[in-house]
């Protein structure tokens, strides 16, 4: 201990009323005789020379807080008993406890950049969960863990793994893609329950039986690693259902080896975490589908259905669209051409004085930029309408 020490002695736990002295001093007390630099902050009892802890060399105890002097009141670590106990403040105690406030130590390093080996696991050799927590092995062996210094790959910035789980020996006869890599949030190795949190997938080769519903239907997706509260293993990527499949820290074997990512048993599985840890941008979202080529109907409104404005945006999709009043307006910007307008035409079906050909449309055809669902029209803008005319087409 070095500086100035927050220290709360003694605690006598078992005296009634005031049972401790707190203070501060400078002087280590296992070291230094007499006391330095003390400052009392809630010290109740000044009885038989209180000043602080000091070493007592050749003493009936450790250390006393009777300063300068040979009695030994306050003392800690008491070679002999005094009056059926040991010495307090001013009575013998019967039991006595030395409590000091520890500033933060520095924080540890940072792991290695780079991936690191954090399990490994080869079929035939099963422990359980509590062993596979508890580090053994070097890198280089068939069985390996430090399953329990997980936490330290957390990135600090995120609050994210990333991990890397990987067949080496790809048990079901593919060539490549043995492994899977994401980000979770959740630390399988310390949760208490199933589930994973903050899932952020980033080159998956391995899906099957990752999600699984209550009648052992599969989604095809896969969502990480989970705390298993089973003891059929640490962790496994069965989430929220009983299987284990992709299996970390097996205690049994499963149809001959270790539960991986398909129905054929592994005989070996890693686990690899990367650090420094960088936020993933989530996937875009798909594309919208493209229209088929064509003229599209996008609204019909016989003259028996009249509905607020609004109400057209979309109505009636998935009515008949060749008798009923519909309307999918809503989809018309997914229309838009190369060079960035709508091309489209207002028909009247009814009308005689034109021909209606297959194909054709018989009405007023242009092309405009403006979407006039979204947004209003200036009629006199040169990028608002390009007239292509009435038009058979």
């Amino acid at each position: 201990m070095t500086g100035v020490q927050t220290c709360a002695l003694p605690i006598w736990p078992e005296k009634a009323g005031d049972n401790y002295q707190q203070w501060s001093q400078t002087s280590n007390p296992m070291l230094s005789h007499p006391v330095e630099g003390y400052q009392a902050i809630s010290a109740p009892y000044t009885n038989n020379g209180w000043g602080g802890l000091e070493q007592q060399p050749g003493g009936p105890s450790l250390m006393d807080g009777t300063i300068n002097h040979g009695n030994w009141f306050y003392a800690v670590g008491a070679a002999s008993a005094w009056g059926g106990g040991f010495p307090g403040a001013f009575e013998a105690e019967s039991v006595v406890e030395l409590h000091v406030m520890c500033p933060p130590g520095d924080p540890p390093p940072p792991p290695a950049d780079g991936y690191t080996l954090i399990m490994r696991q080869t079929a035939g050799f099963y422990q359980d969960n509590a062993a596979w927590s508890t580090d053994f092995g070097a890198e280089s062996d068939d069985n390996y863990s430090i399953l329990s210094q997980l936490e330290s790959w957390r990135g600090a910035a995120n609050g994210k793994f990333h991990l890397k789980l990987v067949y080496p020996d790809m048990a079901d006869g593919r060539t490549d893609g043995n492994f899977n890599e994401w980000q979770q949030t959740t630390n399988f190795v310390t949760a208490t329950a199933n589930g994973v949190d903050g899932y952020v997938p980033v080159s998956i080769s391995y899906t099957l039986l990752g999600n699984v519903d209550a009648v052992d239907n599969d989604d095809g997706n896969w969502y990480g690693l989970e705390h298993n509260t089973d003891a059929s293993s640490v962790g496994d990527g069965s989430v929220e259902h009983g299987y284990w499949f992709y299996a970390i820290g097996s205690s049994g074997e499963w149809s001959g080896g270790i539960p991986g990512g398909t129905w054929t048993a592994e005989t070996k599985v890693e686990l690899h975490a990367l650090w420094p840890v960088e936020d993933i941008p989530p996937p875009p979202p798909p594309p919208p589908p493209v229209p088929p080529e064509g003229w599209k109907v996008m609204i019909r409104q016989n003259a028996a259905d009249t509905m607020p404005t609004a109400d057209w945006v979309r109505y009636n999709a998935d009515g008949d669209r060749a008798t009923e009043s519909f309307s999918v307006l809503d989809e018309l910007e997914g229309c838009r051409g190369d060079d960035g307008k709508l091309a489209l035409a207002i028909v009247w079906p009814q009308r005689d004085d034109c021909p209606h050909g297959d194909g054709e449309i018989c009405g007023n055809v242009w092309r405009q930029t403006t979407n006039p669902v979204l947004e209003p029209c200036d009629t006199d803008a040169a990028d608002c309408v390009v007239e292509i005319g009435r038009a058979h087409v």
